[in-house]
């Protein structure tokens, strides 16, 4: 979201569906692809996303699949043996495009339905011009 207003308002509604992990492992991840690759921070931040939202029973754990999570913990046991591994800035799509999924066709689809006071919204309201995608965040 550029509108900071609207980002606050769209994150206090995830926050009461218990689901606000959703809303910043998209925002981490999209500031990690935006790193650039030979970033000193890039391994780390990498490192941090995944202990945050993948690892199983982390802090913030997002609903992905168990293929995508195998796969994605496989990346990062090589990368604690070898820490020159090179990360593809393409390491989290799969995760990031469930993440999304879920969050369109669930949260974000009620959350355009009603604000978090419970109103609805009218035609024409501020929920029609949101689109959920990896670069709102």
């Amino acid at each position: 979201y550029n509108n900071t207003a609207e980002r606050d308002l769209f994150i206090a509604y995830l926050a009461s569906e218990l689901s606000v992990e959703s809303y910043y492992f998209l925002k981490e991840t999209k500031d990690w692809k935006e790193m650039s690759l030979d970033s000193p921070e890039r391994i780390a931040q990498a490192i941090q996303i995944y202990r945050t939202f993948i690892e199983t029973e982390s802090l913030l754990e997002v609903n992905i699949s168990g293929t995508v999570k195998e796969d994605l913990k496989q990346v990062f046991v090589v990368l604690q043996e070898h820490m020159d591994t090179e990360l593809p800035p393409t390491l989290f799509d799969a995760a990031v495009s469930q993440v999304s999924n879920i969050l369109s066709a669930g949260p974000f689809e009620r959350y355009l339905n009603k604000n978090p006071d419970g109103l609805e919204l009218s035609a024409g309201g501020r929920g029609e011009a949101l689109v959920l995608s990896h670069s709102a965040f």
